[in-house]
């Protein structure tokens, strides 16, 4: 009751800050309460969509996923967490991407084998679940779009590349930026991340370290992970029409995946005639 009454006088910047210094096993019920604060002000009906920006800017959705991390087996504690989650990825901002981003699926998916028996955990992480499915699936499709606009890009930096010989040392403007990026790209995975959703310099980046290989490595792992959604498995397959009409080398598609995610929309939803047809001779 002492953490609810002080909980209540101070803001949302201010409660985010005093969790991230009790990120700590000896601070465990302070952060139950905490966590359930968050979800009070992220559910609230009044200035929820500013605690919840609030919530994001603050690292606040880090902050949730590492209590769950650090906490794995207290079951109180990962249902508080996952419970604020829930209202954050129904925000109408950027937060269920940034869950996404950060693994947040594979954690539940974790806590759902760890917790089994659980049901009231069980129960929470299926609401969130659903959130990011839902809007996950979105971002995904959105995404193989983009990705199918850039494929013309692709096919001509590979032609621009194959005339200079890249075999003697020659090398087109965009192996010169991926060169460049290469080490912060592997230092620093979120801000490689961010780069599709950046200003125009970012896209413009992002297009550049663009490949075949990443191109049909992520239509095939957005089809496998939201096999069930049909508007994914649709953008999809327009992505390998896409694909297959401009790309001057079909060998990563095989070494993805590409042509048993094809299958297995098909097999999924056969009796659906608008996927049929975009995959059919």
């Amino acid at each position: 009751m002492q953490h609810y009454m002080q909980m209540r006088m101070i803001t949302t910047r201010e409660l985010l800050g005093r969790m991230h210094y009790s990120l700590v096993p000896s601070e465990r019920d302070f952060m139950v309460d905490a966590c359930d604060a968050l979800y009070r002000r992220a559910h609230s009906r009044f200035n929820r969509h500013k605690h919840c920006e609030d919530i994001l800017e603050e690292g606040g959705i880090e902050l949730l996923l590492d209590v769950i991390k650090l906490w794995t087996q207290d079951e109180v504690m990962v249902r508080a967490a996952v419970r604020a989650l829930t209202p954050l990825a129904k925000d109408t901002g950027d937060e269920a991407e940034h869950i996404l981003e950060l693994g947040g699926r594979a954690i539940m998916d974790e806590i759902q084998q760890l917790h089994r028996q659980d049901n009231d955990v069980l129960k929470e992480c299926k609401q969130l679940l659903n959130v990011l499915t839902k809007k996950g699936s979105a971002i995904a499709v959105k995404e193989m779009r983009k990705l199918m606009v850039a494929m013309d890009y692709i096919k001509n930096q590979t032609l621009i590349n194959n005339l200079l010989g890249k075999e003697h040392g020659a090398m087109s403007v965009a192996d010169e930026v991926k060169e460049e990026l290469k080490p912060h790209l592997e230092d620093d995975g979120e801000k490689a991340a961010k780069m599709k959703h950046g200003d125009e310099h970012d896209m413009l980046t992002w297009l550049y370290t663009l490949d075949y290989q990443k191109v049909t490595v992520t239509i095939a792992a957005h089809m496998s992970r939201y096999h069930s959604e049909l508007s994914v498995q649709e953008a999809g397959c327009e992505a390998w029409q896409e694909y297959a009409a401009t790309a001057t080398d079909l060998r990563p598609v095989l070494t993805s995946g590409g042509c048993g995610a094809v299958v297995k929309a098909l097999e999924k939803f056969k009796a659906k005639r608008r996927l049929v047809w975009k995959v059919t001779p």
